[in-house]
C-alpha cells in the first residue's frame, strides 16, 4: 500500500489506473469481451458508444458495482486480477473512486447539505464542523448555497445532480466516474450541469465520463474511447476520434449522432 508521499513519487509519469483484457458476463450474455484501457491523474477520459455497446457496465465494473470475471487492473500502486480479487482490494477502489450517477441517487430524507457530509462524516470520520465547511464551500461552488436546507423533492433535476457531483467531489477521490450524468435531465438544465463539471475539469479532477453530450466530449476530454458490443473499438484525442477517426464503426456512429 502506497501512502500520499509515496503514491505521488510512484505516479511521477505513470497511470493512475491501467486496466487490461478485462470481461463481464450476466448469465450468457457477454458484456464486456475485452476492454483495456488506461487513465493518467487529472486525465479526462470519455466514453461513447450505442446504448448497449457496456458503457455504464464498464464503469460500475471499475468501483466493483459490478464484478468483473477477468481481467487486471492497477490503480494508484495497487494491483489485482478480477479472478482473485480480495476485500481490501474493492474497499480500495471505493475508498478511491466516487460515482456520480443517471438517477442522482440522493438519499431523500437527508437535506442537500446532509448529502454531501454524511460520507464525510461516516466514510472519512471527518468532525461534524468540517463536514460542514466542506459542504458549505462546494454548495457555493455548484450554485446551490441557497438551497442547502432543501430536501431532494423540492430540487429539480439539475439541481439534484448538482449535489450529486458535490458529494462526489467532497471525498476527493482519485477519479471521478460520470454515468451518463445528463440523460435523466430536462434540456434547460443540462447546460448548468455540464458547467459545473467543467468548473471541476478545470481544477485537475481526473475523470472518466460515459456521455451521449458529443460537443461536451469534443471541449473537455484528453482521450476520448469508443465503445461498442463490448469491446473498444478506438481511442485517441478528440480530434482522432471525431474528425480523424479510422474505424467505420466509430464513423458511422458519429454521422448517425450528427444528424440528430
Amino acid at each position: 500500500m502506497y501512502y500520499p508521499c509515496e503514491l505521488e513519487a510512484y505516479l511521477g509519469g505513470k497511470k493512475l489506473l491501467e486496466i487490461k483484457n478485462l470481461k463481464k458476463s450476466f448469465g450468457s450474455n457477454n458484456v464486456l469481451k475485452d476492454i483495456s484501457i488506461s487513465v493518467e491523474k487529472g486525465e479526462v477520459v470519455s466514453i461513447i458508444g450505442p446504448s448497449g455497446s457496456g458503457k455504464s457496465t464498464f464503469l460500475r465494473c471499475i468501483n466493483y458495482l459490478e464484478r468483473p470475471e477477468q481481467g487486471s487492473i492497477s490503480f494508484a500502486g495497487v494491483n489485482f486480477k478480477a479472478e482473485t480479487v480480495k476485500k481490501e482490494n474493492i474497499k480500495y477502489m471505493r475508498e478511491n473512486t466516487a460515482m456520480v450517477f443517471q438517477q442522482f441517487n440522493l438519499f431523500k430524507e437527508k437535506t442537500a447539505k446532509e448529502n454531501i457530509e454524511l460520507g464525510l462524516k461516516k466514510v472519512q470520520k471527518k468532525s461534524k464542523e468540517e463536514a460542514s465547511r466542506i459542504a458549505e464551500d462546494l454548495l457555493i461552488k455548484v450554485g446551490l448555497e441557497d438551497k442547502r436546507n432543501h430536501y431532494p423533492a423540492h430540487l429539480s433535476g439539475g439541481q439534484q445532480q448538482r449535489v450529486a457531483i458535490a458529494r462526489a467531489v467532497s471525498l476527493a477521490p482519485k477519479i471521478i466516474l460520470f454515468d451518463e450524468p445528463t440523460s435523466a435531465l430536462d434540456p434547460e438544465m443540462v447546460g448548468m450541469v455540464l458547467e459545473v463539471i467543467r468548473k471541476f475539469v478545470e481544477e485537475g479532477q481526473t475523470m472518466i465520463i460515459v456521455s451521449h453530450e458529443m460537443n461536451f466530449v469534443k471541449e473537455i476530454s484528453d482521450k476520448v474511447i469508443f465503445m461498442n458490443d463490448g469491446y473498444v473499438v478506438e481511442q485517441g484525442t478528440p480530434e482522432e476520434i471525431f474528425e480523424l477517426s479510422k474505424e467505420e464503426r466509430t464513423q458511422q456512429f458519429l454521422k448517425r449522432v450528427n444528424n440528430h
